[in-house]
Order: structure tokens, then C-alpha cells, then sequence
């Protein structure tokens, strides 16, 4: 049930891709700052603004807004700091050329707000899905995904991935981050594609997109969140796997020479004595 409402929910940002929508441009300890982007020929707009605290799971704030600008700002002020929010805005778009029609859509952004005020606040921090590690043979690519989210009995992050190919694009099933999801992108399904008699060619694949959900019970009622989809190059994703690696080793050594250290001073006390 989970899988099927994540695919829905991402054919419909698809087929909505090129509407206006709203953008983050700023997060301090207490307030989140958005605009519209995308608003070619947009006169007017009204909004419903719900906010929740995913963090606690509960409904923080509703508000309504209108606006005659497409660039005008809007801050949600009075945030919890070091706090994950979702906002999901309902909106209603009226068009200057053509005024008999307007366009009633929605969005969602998750944001976490900052623990500090040194922080630079347009450092947007809204990426709930992170590399955990690349694996490429010729006929495979395996990519292992972690959520910030790891409490899966609280909410649950469900990843819909797809990885862009000259000859194609390869969408495995979605699937629900637990401890890691780990996804298996058959090369071969481009190669056949390409009319290739040769299965060591080269399936020519330069970009992954991900698109995260997240699904959290709030007040009894499962609620179902898109968060900010991510498209990036292969390089840039090895990249990043290998930076989690480097970083993981570094905190098991200083780990390790913690507890090193623990055993020596231990030692010393004990022939102090």
C-alpha cells in the first residue's frame, strides 16, 4: 500500500513538474523563508499554509495567504530550532492572459531548521535521503540509500529511484528505507535497447534521480509527504559514497583510539595506586 501510493504520488509530480511552485531560500533557528519560482504568467495567488513538526508528529501551524506578486517572499516564523518540518501548501493560481481559468494544485517541502544562528541561512538543509554506497559491475549498478529519518516505526521513507541512460531509463521498484535500501539497476535492460550485439558496451547512463516520500502518522491520520526530488551526476554520487566512507573509517578510528586511550589511562591509574 505504502509502494503504491509513492508511485501515484510521483506520476503526479511528474505530470505537475512545470506549475509554478515554491522554493526555500532560507532557514534560520526559528523561520523558513519560500518563493515562487516558475510563475510565468501568474497575476495572483492564494494559499493554505499547513505546517507540521515531524520531529514530535504533530500539526504545528495553519495559515492563509495571498499574494499579487509571484516574488514576493513569505516567512513562516516562530520554529522550533533543530527541527524537522513539513509544509504542505495548497494553492490556487489565477493567470493574467487568461482570467477565466485558474489552477488549484499543491506542494510539499521538508526542511530542517538550524541549532545555531552562526550558520549561513541560505544553507538549505532539505535532502532526507543520503548515498550510502555505489557498487558498478558491467551488467549492475547497486546503490545503497540511508534516511535521516532512521525510526521507522515513526515515519517511514519510501525512495522511487530512476538512473537516465542514453538508450533509456531504468526504474526498480520503490522500496521503504529500513536500516539501508538497497537498489539494483539492471544494465542490461539499456544494452538490448541500445541494439548493441555487444553485452561489454557501454549503456551510456550520466544521471540518478531520486524521489523521496515520507509517511508519518500525525493525530491518528497517516499523512504522506514528497520531499525535494534530487537528480545528480554518476561522478557526483560516487563522490558522495566515497566522502560517507572516508567519514565512517574516520569515526571508527577515532573510535577506536578513544578507547585506546581509555585502557591506557586505566592502566596507569591502576600502578598509581
Amino acid at each position: 500500500m505504502l509502494l503504491a501510493l509513492a508511485l501515484i504520488l510521483y506520476l503526479f509530480v511528474i505530470d505537475t513538474n512545470a506549475v509554478a511552485k515554491f522554493e526555500v531560500i532560507s532557514v534560520s533557528m526559528n523561520s523558513v523563508v519560500i518563493h515562487m519560482v516558475k510563475a510565468v504568467n501568474v497575476s495572483k495567488f492564494e494559499m493554505v499554509v499547513h505546517i507540521f513538526d515531524l520531529d514530535h508528529r504533530i500539526p504545528f501551524r495553519q495559515t492563509e495567504l495571498s499574494a499579487s506578486r509571484s516574488d514576493q517572499l513569505f516567512a513562516f516564523d516562530g520554529l522550533t530550532p533543530s527541527t524537522w518540518f513539513a509544509i504542505r501548501i495548497l494553492y490556487r493560481l489565477f493567470f493574467a492572459y487568461n482570467s477565466s481559468k485558474d489552477l488549484a494544485t499543491k506542494q510539499e517541502l521538508i526542511v530542517q531548521t538550524k541549532n545555531s544562528s552562526r550558520y549561513d541561512q541560505s544553507v538549505v538543509s532539505e535532502r532526507i535521503v543520503t548515498i550510502d554506497a555505489v557498487t558498478i559491475d558491467r551488467m549492475h549498478m547497486y546503490i545503497a540509500f540511508k534516511s535521516v529519518f532512521p525510526n521507522v516505526d515513526k515515519i517511514a521513507t519510501v525512495i522511487v529511484p530512476e538512473l537516465l541512460c542514453e538508450h533509456g531509463t531504468i526504474k526498480p521498484l520503490a522500496q521503504q528505507v529500513h536500516q539501508v535500501a538497497r537498489f539494483d539497476f539492471d544494465l542490461s535492460m539499456v544494452i538490448l535497447k541500445s541494439k548493441s550485439s555487444n553485452f561489454r558496451s557501454d549503456p551510456k547512463c550520466s544521471t540518478l534521480c531520486i524521489f523521496p516520500f515520507l509517511r508519518v502518522v500525525i493525530l491518528n491520520v497517516t499523512e504522506t509527504f514528497k520531499a525535494r526530488e534530487r537528480c545528480a551526476s554518476l561522478d557526483e554520487i560516487q563522490r558522495e559514497a566515497r566522502t560517507v566512507s572516508r567519514a565512517i573509517n574516520s569515526a571508527h578510528s577515532i573510535a577506536s583510539m578513544c578507547s585506546f586511550l581509555s585502557l591506557v589511562l586505566l592502566y596507569v591509574s591502576h600502578f598509581s595506586l
